[in-house]
């Protein structure tokens, strides 16, 4: 590492934030300590990057997005749906049950056959 004097410090740090795109004091520092040192590098990459006028126009680091929040639907707007083999009992083998991702309420039939016609069935006379 080259010991650098005082009055080549500004250009060094210049070229180092300007060329990697004005990253923050981290990279900054870490790409000078690969060459060069001096006793306080790290506070004036951080005197540097505070004072940079293309930084402060662009700030983003203060910015507070809020995270987004999904519209929540009605009541069996979206249901989870799932059918179970069960021991055959008065001719059903089945089950079907849906439940409302909201509220969580359950809905249920015993069906004698898993096809679509018994699942829309179920969907269109219990569901909706």
């Amino acid at each position: 590492q080259l010991v650098v004097p005082e009055e080549k410090r500004y250009r060094l740090i210049k070229e180092a934030h300007d060329d990697l795109g004005h990253k923050g004091v981290f990279t900054v520092r870490t790409r000078l300590l690969l060459r060069f040192w001096w006793l306080l590098l790290v506070d004036d990459v951080k005197w540097y990057i505070r004072t940079c006028h293309e930084c402060q126009i662009r700030q983003t680091t203060k910015l507070h997005i809020p995270p987004s929040v999904p519209v929540i639907g009605g009541l069996f707007h979206r249901a989870h749906v799932d059918t179970m083999l069960m021991p055959k009992a008065g001719g059903y083998r089945y089950i079907v049950q849906a439940r409302c991702a909201l509220s969580t309420y359950p809905e249920w039939r015993m069906l004698r056959a898993e096809n679509g016609v018994a699942l829309a069935a179920f969907i269109f006379e219990d569901i909706l």
